[in-house]
């Protein structure tokens, strides 16, 4: 199965005593890769299914550190590529409840996935047995990926995080 989707990085900040915007809190950090097409291509593996995924890291450590956690997963990373913004990033704050107390969040840039796919994108749908698109990177990679897969009769399956991009192309259903 192909996979095509964003990853995300989550930084999750946890506060042990009262937090305090304005202080410094001690408390817990953690760091987790992330992202629902990410998270699907891991679970394929889990499964014992064949994921190729295809996205970006940040062309930095924590994006090689990200991409060599997919590999050991057993996730064809082939299709990984790096670039500047490659991965979208999470912070969260979250007080001493546990409630999320505030929280940053960056998406990544996909104009160099989308230059990618251009390029590669024919070649990479006529090889696999379907799509899990992700709605959600934007609508340029969606339409080349549903005209491909229509070219090459290969089935697509949705992966929606974001209704917005949806309600805006009703087509891709």
């Amino acid at each position: 199965m192909l996979v095509i989707g964003g990853i995300f990085v989550d930084v999750k900040g946890f506060a042990r005593e009262k937090y305090m915007p304005l202080e410094r809190n001690v408390g817990d950090v953690q760091v987790t890769a992330g992202g629902v097409c990410r998270n699907v291509a891991e679970n394929l593996c889990g499964l014992g299914r064949e994921a190729q995924f295809v996205s970006m890291v940040d062309d930095n450590a924590i994006g090689e550190q990200v991409r060599k956690g997919l590999k050991r997963l057993g996730v064809n990373v082939k299709h990984v590529i790096a670039a500047p913004r490659g991965m979208g990033m999470w912070l969260a704050i979250l007080d001493e409840n546990g409630d999320l107390a505030g929280s940053i969040s960056r998406q990544p840039d996909f104009s160099a996935l989308e230059a990618y796919l251009r390029e590669n994108g024919d070649a990479i749908v006529a090889a696999t047995d379907g799509l899990a698109l992700e709605f959600d990177m934007n609508a340029e990679i969606s339409g080349m990926m549903m005209a491909l897969a229509k070219k090459h009769g290969k089935p697509v399956y949705s992966i929606v995080g974001n209704m917005g991009v949806i309600l805006k192309h009703p087509e891709y259903l």
